[in-house]
Formats: structure tokens, C-alpha cells, sequence
């Protein structure tokens, strides 16, 4: 998977199919920054690549929170 890939699939999986603005926002990049990088025209810099990995791990420790709780509920309502 090239770095344009991994960073395009990353932005969505985070924050869905509208994911260049958001990001943008949560990285206080400028919209256009971000449509740079999404679109290759400019490389992606090493801080980003952290701030994603750990936004990820953010996001993973959050789901293992609600999964089994949503899983209980799930259970339940059947």
C-alpha cells in the first residue's frame, strides 16, 4: 500500500467518507493542506503519520469500550 493509500484509507476509517475536512480540522490544518496531501500534490509529513497512529489507537481504545456493551444490549433485545 503506497503512503497516498494508507493515508486516503486511514482519514476515512477514522472519520468516514467526509473525512478530508474533519481531519483537517482535528490535525488544525488548513482544508486545502489537506486536499494537497490527499491528492499526493504534497508530501505528507512525519508528525502526521504519528498524529494518525495515535488518533487510531485513540479511537481503538474507545470501540473496545462499547463493544461488549453493545454486544449485552444486542442479547438483550432479542
Amino acid at each position: 500500500m503506497s503512503d497516498l493509500d494508507l493515508f486516503r484509507a486511514t482519514g476515512e476509517a477514522l472519520l468516514g467518507p467526509l473525512w478530508q475536512s474533519e481531519l483537517a480540522r482535528q490535525l488544525n490544518v488548513s482544508l486545502r493542506t489537506m486536499q494537497r496531501w490527499a491528492a499526493g500534490e504534497f508530501a505528507i509529513p512525519p508528525g502526521v503519520w504519528a498524529d494518525l497512529a495515535n488518533m487510531l489507537a485513540e479511537r481503538q481504545v474507545e470501540i473496545a469500550k462499547l463493544e461488549p456493551l453493545l454486544k449485552e444490549r444486542a442479547s438483550t433485545s432479542q
